[in-house]
């Protein structure tokens, strides 16, 4: 699963999409941003925001 941080109320979700809305606030997408994304055969990808 990867991670994703909303921008409006900086809330950290898990989930294998991008988020269509946080689930926290109820932002739109375009302001959630990923945090860590799980790259295939290497674990976890690096710190992206």
């Amino acid at each position: 699963m990867d991670k994703w941080k909303c921008t409006v109320c900086r809330f950290i979700m898990e989930a294998d999409k991008e988020p269509k809305k946080c689930v926290h606030c109820g932002a739109d997408p375009h302001k959630i941003r990923a945090l860590f994304k799980k790259v295939r055969g290497w674990g976890w990808g690096r710190f992206m925001d």
